[in-house]
């Protein structure tokens, strides 16, 4: 093999010779940024991003089109290939239209993944949103109650009706996560022996704290107060947020391990100072504002004048009596909640004093209105300037609005003798909070008084720290929240929390303290930028209404809550509104990854972006596609790479997608709307190999509702067929999300079919077994694994003193593990039973045994006979090989009745039934065997319509050096297996495929399973062991009952795959036993079912229809808690039989010892 040597950036790399400078750089282990390049495709050069400098070249090349060569000079990064690379980003992204992230999410200030969540919630999976939201927010169902709700101004709904109930469905979630007593509480990293002070108890403070505790941080929470909550417990009444349901929360967060130290106040109690010597290593300060601010209102220094602050943290304190004149002044949250919480302690009148109008106030409209509802009044446009304690009365004056001040709202301006008067036994001012500086003083004096300046520098009374990380002046203390912000939201407090505690990891790991890394972030833009009728299409629905509780009378009287939380069915009709505007491949997108890594900035592509192509007369954006059964394709997000085109032509061997238009107008027409629309196949490659997230699965296994998650990947085997597909299964929170392949490796190469991509597992669709059931009484009933186990043993030993052995049989499906036919057929042993049976009937190891050749060998073959199969449709991976094969220059003949997709690339194609396909079979093999003859004259009695086609056929396997033959077992009979035995006969190199339509037959066969296995069964001629469906029949239910004895068998272990069984199996008088991943009503007579694993959750190998063992790694944790190979060992001990491989890694060396000889592949 020629090979060439060259330098990329200081490093000598030798490759083959023709290997490109991209391919080079790889196989280096030097990246260069591409969105266009695929092994499985010939380069194309269209992203224009892997530009590479030459030493002796006038300008950069595209390294996915230049070829190495001896001594080149190459560079993949300097200043000015950067410049190139931003520009072709910008360019590109120029023409990508759409959200990465959702415009609700990037409202939040805490940054929850509203999109995430909620379509677990439409999918009906609370668990996992509250999980979701946890992972920015550890309070869901308080902040739920009280979130101004930021998101659902942004959300796009609000341009079709009205906007998703966001914060109702985030209460929903951790309400119903809590009340499922399911709830997984997250567990903290390896303890780092580092401790962290965390200051306050608020929002802010146990925030911080949580997410430090769960990087494995020592973590210990000082609070002033006598309970923690913070402005949470003091500052928000109960008929809002119930004590109830903040003190779990707060449980559920000092449960993952945190300290928590109260009434012990900073400045009183300890200083910076002396938490330093006490060994912390970091300090948070979250001590928030707790303070009220007063306001410049003679007569103000009464005792009928109190802060709301001080009202709300112990309303039950006396400050309110019964029948007393209310006044509150301010027009916040604040100011509404003193109102209605005096409404409750019985005030006889209740006054809200603004000083602007209700347009400007910043309180929350639904609470407004309900205060209106409790009889709560309002004052506009006024302002106290004086309180009469002795008279009761507050002294107004009348304001009007002038210029807008630093807030955006008109800054409110006296009228000269306007003064008024409103009664008021009690005035409560709710016109915002402060900073107690005292507590950031440095030293304690001899009186537990502190004393000294502040060892933190305040801008305007507030703490000084940085935004982006919440560090302060001081080495390793961060402070967030009220103190630093001023006045603002718990979820702003929360997301403060959260960026300090990030920021002290990173501190206490000694990096450098930058905070949480910025991704780039594609918008389509604000609501008011949109243009509404590109949400035309979505149906209106209404926005749910939640239950009042109490009517207004009632809610009066007390501080109960009043509204009714969302019901499962209220809570995925809401959840199903979402538009799901960020994009589902977020956290898979190449063309994101390399904006961000490239530093783009949106706003400058966002200036691009209107002068980028237009289409259909200058409209920019198009209707997503959703005419393909399981693709949606955007064209507003598709940059044009052409990689799909590529894939489906050149990879696939398809041409269902193709470019439309020239030049600007240039788009992709989707798979389903495409003129030859019957080309496409369904196999999905085109999305796995989409960078932009154009192209698009429209559902996952697991979820009616997709939504963007990060996915764990876990390298697999499909058992659908015998080829044995290596794959990639991407999960979510215990399930599936979707199936996608490595681009190289494997029997199929990067390849995929619609049974890998779209059918792979059934494990999210069906009645899962989570515990044993067993018959009691005749109905099945759940029991423990202990008695279930038990009652196998008991009930099977029983039978087989009682009857003999051979009154047990087993069965044993054919797309089950290596590892689990092997405990299996040790436990039949054990048993001294030989009654080990799987889906074939009698004969098939033979079958199996003639095989010759595998794959490889296929692909390197110059004559292919494809006998009575169809690969494309039962083996579609498999037959692009085949395609890609003769259209390389092997000569394909194909004997079959029906027609296939593989004719057209058929040098000739013989259609016969059967009897004439094997007639046909027969004078081939003779003439093949009688090199001497003419092919005419080899040919005795073959009829003229067939004779010419046969000739060619003869001729050609006459010339071939390396002829193949593929079959189907499914459609074979003992005869026709003989005369293909007789026909490869005369090549010593031949290669001989029977292809069988379940994942581990083979396997089946080495691991012992099969009556009589070992032998190979003798079949009259004729005989087909292999059932045409490849289904398990109750023909071939009674076969294997009658092979044991007629009603001979009394006990029956059933090892199921995901495949249906028959009835036949679970007849009276028959103790059925069955390992099944579900519960289907054909096993409900069993005497007992143990849950089972599905392909997701099993682990271990399979030997593929070439005979190669390959391994399939565990995705997910089975529902039933054990593996399939587990329960059989455990079943073993149960019945007193040793077993000579007691865990996983002796089973799978022993299996890898009876498969041999074969080719193993890790996967």
């Amino acid at each position: 093999m020629a090979t060439v040597t060259l330098t990329i950036d200081g490093t000598k790399v030798t490759v083959k010779k023709g290997t490109t400078l991209l391919v080079a750089a790889e196989e280096a282990g030097i990246k260069i940024p591409n969105l266009c390049h695929d092994p499985r495709v010939k380069p194309f050069g269209a992203c224009r991003l892997c530009f590479v400098e030459i030493d002796g070249m006038p300008k950069p090349v595209t390294a996915c089109t230049t070829q190495a060569t001896d001594g080149m000079m190459v560079r993949t990064d300097s200043n000015a290939i950067t410049r190139l690379r931003r520009f072709a980003l910008e360019l590109l992204l120029a023409y990508h239209y759409g959200d990465c992230i959702a415009p609700c999410q990037l409202a939040c200030p805490a940054g929850i993944d509203i999109q995430g969540f909620i379509a677990y919630l439409a999918n009906g999976y609370p668990g996992e949103a509250a999980r979701l939201i946890r992972e920015k927010l550890p309070f869901p169902s308080s902040v739920g109650r009280v979130c101004p709700r930021f998101c659902e101004d942004e959300c796009r709904r609000n341009l079709v009706d009205k906007p998703v109930a966001i914060c109702t469905l985030k209460q929903y979630a951790g309400d119903r996560d809590a009340e499922s007593g399911e709830s997984n509480p997250a567990t903290p990293l390896p303890e780092t022996g580092k401790r962290v002070a965390i200051v306050g108890a608020g929002p802010a403070g146990l925030t911080a704290a949580y997410y430090l505790r769960l990087m494995g941080h020592q973590v210990t929470v000082f609070e002033a107060e006598k309970e923690a909550g913070g402005m949470l417990r003091y500052g928000i009444p109960e008929y809002r947020l119930p004590k109830e349901v903040l003190n779990r929360e707060i449980e559920e967060i000092l449960g993952v391990g945190i300290d928590l130290r109260l009434q012990t106040a900073m400045g009183k109690d300890f200083t910076m100072e002396t938490l330093r010597r006490e060994g912390y290593k970091a300090v948070f300060i979250g001590i928030g504002a707790q303070l009220g601010r007063g306001m410049r209102l003679e007569g103000g220094d009464s005792s009928a004048v109190v802060s709301a602050l001080e009202f709300l943290k112990d309303p039950q304190a006396g400050t309110v009596k019964t029948g007393d004149r209310v006044v509150v002044v301010g027009g916040g949250n604040t100011a509404i909640d003193a109102a209605r919480t005096a409404v409750r302690l019985g005030a006889g009148s209740v006054t809200i004093v603004y000083r602007r109008t209700e347009k400007e106030m910043p309180a929350a409209v639904e609470e407004i209105a309900e205060a209106r509802e409790e009889g709560v009044a309002f004052q506009f446009l006024a302002n106290p300037t004086r309180y009469l304690d002795a008279e009761k009365r507050l002294e107004l004056i009348k304001m009007t609005l002038g210029e807008p001040d630093a807030s955006g709202r008109r800054r409110p301006v006296p009228l000269e003798n306007s003064e008024f008067f409103l009664p008021a036994d009690r005035v409560v001012l709710a016109i915002g909070q402060v900073l107690d500086e005292t507590a950031l003083r440095g030293e304690i004096d001899k009186n537990q008084n502190v004393t000294g300046e502040s060892l933190l520098p305040l801008d305007g009374g507030w703490i000084q720290a940085d935004p982006g990380t919440m560090a302060t002046s001081l080495p390793g203390v961060f402070a967030g929240g009220d103190c630093v912000s001023g006045p603002a939201t718990v979820v702003e407090a929360v997301a403060a929390g959260r960026k300090a505690a990030l920021a002290i990891g990173q501190y206490l790991r000694d990096e450098p303290v930058t905070g949480e890394a910025a991704c780039y972030n594609c918008q389509k833009g604000s609501l008011e930028e949109l243009d509404p009728a590109e949400f035309q299409e979505f149906e209106k629905k209404e926005r749910v209404t939640l239950e009042f509780l109490l009517s207004v009378a009632e809610r009066k009287k007390g501080f109960a809550p009043y509204q009714a939380g969302l019901t499962p069915e209220q809570a995925r009709y809401e959840a199903q509104r979402c538009l799901a505007c960020g994009c589902n491949d977020v956290f898979n997108c190449r063309l994101r990854e390399l904006a961000t890594a490239y530093g783009i900035d949106e706003q400058q592509v966002k200036e691009l972006r209107p002068r980028a192509r237009t289409w259909d007369g200058g409209a920019l954006r198009q209707p997503v596609d959703l005419s393909h059964p399981h693709i949606a394709y955007d064209p507003n997000k598709c940059i044009l790479c052409g990689l799909c085109v590529r894939t489906c032509s050149e990879a696939q061997g398809s041409n269902a997608l193709n470019f439309l238009h020239r030049g600007l107008a240039t788009t992709i027409l989707a798979p389903g709307r495409f003129p030859a629309a019957a080309a496409c196949e369904s196999c999905g490659l085109c999305v796995v190999t989409c960078p932009t997230g154009a192209l698009s699965n429209k559902t996952a296994p697991a979820f009616a509702k997709p939504g963007p998650w990060q996915t764990r990947k876990t390298p697999v085997i499909c058992p659908h067929c015998g080829v044995g597909c290596s794959l990639t299964l991407q999960c979510s929170d215990g399930r599936v999300t979707e199936t996608s392949v490595p681009a190289t490796g494997g029997v199929n190469n990067g390849l995929l079919c619609v049974k890998g991509a779209y059918h792979f597992s059934a494990a999210h669709k069906e009645r899962r077994l989570e515990a044993p059931l067993l018959r009691v009484n005749g109905a099945l009933q759940e029991t423990t694994w202990e008695e279930a186990l038990a009652t196998v043993a008991r009930t099977f030993t029983g039978l087989a003193g009682n009857y003999g052995p051979e009154s047990i049989a087993f069965f044993v499906a054919p797309n089950v593990t290596n590892e689990t036919a092997l405990l299996t057929a040790a436990l039949a042993r054990g048993l001294g039973t030989n009654n080990l049976f799987t889906t074939p009937g009698e004969g098939w190891q033979r079958f199996l045994e003639c095989r010759q050749g595998d794959f490889d060998t296929l692909a390197e073959s110059d004559f292919i006979l494809l006998y009575r199969a169809t690969p494309t449709a039962d083996y579609p991976v498999l037959a692009r090989q085949i395609k890609k094969t003769a259209e390389n220059g092997s000569w394909l003949g194909i004997m079959h009745h029906r027609t296939t997709a593989l004719d057209p690339v058929a040098q000739a194609v013989l259609r016969a039934d059967r009897e004439d396909c094997l007639r046909l079979l027969a004078a081939l093999a003779r003439a093949g065997s009688a090199p001497g003859a003419t092919p005419e004259a080899a040919l005795p009695g073959v009829e003229g319509r067939f004779r010419k086609k046969l000739t060619a056929f003869t001729a050609a396997f006459r010339r071939a050096k390396r002829p193949a033959v593929v079959c189907d077992t499914r459609n074979l009979n003992w005869r026709e297996l003989q005369e293909l035995q007789k026909l490869i006969s005369a090549h010593a190199s031949a290669t001989l495929l029977p292809l069988v339509p379940w994942g581990n037959i083979y396997g089946l066969q080495k691991m012992g399973i099969g009556r009589g296995s070992g032998r190979s069964g003798e079949l009259p001629p004729g005989a087909a062991p292999f059932h045409p469906q490849a289904a398990f029949t109750d023909a071939r239910a009674r076969a294997i009952l009658a092979a044991t004895g007629q009603e001979a068998c009394k006990g029956l272990l059933i090892v199921a795959d995901e495949g249906k069984l028959p009835d036949t199996l679970c007849r009276p008088g028959l103790f059925t036993v069955a390992i099944t991943p579900f519960y289907r009503e054909e096993l409900a007579a069993a005497g007992l079912l143990l849950p089972g694993t599905a392909y997701p959750e099993t682990r271990g190998s399979y030997l593929n229809s070439e005979g190669r063992l390959q391994w399939t790694a565990q995705a997910l944790t089975p529902p039933g808690g054990k593996e399939n190979w587990q329960i059989l060992l455990e079943l073993a001990e149960k019945m007193g039989i040793r077993q000579e491989t007691g865990d996983f890694q002796a089973i799978a060396a022993e299996v890898q010892r009876l498969a041999a000889p074969g080719r193993e592949e890790n996967s």
